[in-house]
């Protein structure tokens, strides 16, 4: 990653109570602070659990998740699309990921692709390409949204379901570890009405203050996990290449 000591955190920062949405609105806005919160979680036990040797962040942005894994990888490399919204200096090669990547075969240990996947209107191919870059027994980290509204117009493409996202993978050699949803009907209501009263940031505050402590109670906690099955945020999933195909 170039310029990694001008790197400063941006979606997620570290506090005492663990990983939390960056309070700077304009890192985290008002109407995303639920839907970053519900994913966090999910995010740091996959990196923590698989991120290794030489990562590539693919479709990187600002490199959000740089400090959850720095400590635990050899090397970063950073790839995104030069027009990206994300424009930043930390770019090791910029390139349209529709198209083939200009790196070698097998080369990365880890490959972290998050909310990307949406974006990009030839996603097999870019999952095709994913592959053949993996190393065999490397480990691939995909985050999506679900429900979840239009962003980054007019690049937002797909939303997939874990069907999909199950059998693309498998269509290009990778075994699915783990494949979770990220929030529930609660944490998709939340981000609905959060989303929709931008037209007032103090009632967007009021309304996240609510949700923040509503989100705690045992009950609704449950009830998220018990319908995320059909009401997913989104998802995140882990999976390895297999090593023979």
């Amino acid at each position: 990653m170039k310029n990694k000591a001008l790197w400063q955190p941006t979606k997620f920062v570290k506090t005492k109570k663990g990983w939390q949405p960056n309070p700077d609105r304009t890192m985290v806005s008002k109407g995303s602070v639920i839907a970053t919160a519900a994913m966090i979680a999910y995010y740091e036990k996959a990196i923590l659990a698989h991120a290794n040797g030489l990562l590539l962040d693919l479709g990187c942005g600002h490199v959000p998740f740089y400090a959850m894994y720095e400590s635990q990888i050899e090397d970063v490399v950073c790839v995104d699309w030069e027009n990206s919204m994300h424009k930043n200096h930390f770019l090791d090669i910029a390139t349209d990921l529709n198209q083939n990547l200009p790196l070698p075969n097998d080369q990365f240990d880890t490959i972290i692709c998050t909310d990307v996947l949406e974006h990009i209107y030839k996603p097999h191919g870019l999952l095709s390409e994913i592959s053949r870059i993996c190393k065999p027994g490397g480990k691939l980290i995909v985050g999506v949204p679900y429900f979840y509204w239009l962003h980054e117009a007019p690049h937002d493409y797909y939303r997939y379901t874990k069907y999909a996202l199950k059998q693309m993978l498998a269509d290009n050699h990778f075994k699915i570890l783990s494949l979770e949803a990220y929030g529930g009907s609660p944490e998709v209501l939340a981000d609905f009405v959060a989303k929709n009263l931008g037209f007032s940031p103090l009632l967007q505050i009021i309304h996240n203050y609510i949700w923040k402590n509503l989100l705690r109670i045992s009950f609704i906690k449950k009830l998220s996990k018990k319908t995320g099955d059909k009401f997913p945020l989104g998802y995140c999933v882990v999976a390895e290449r297999m090593s023979s195909f």
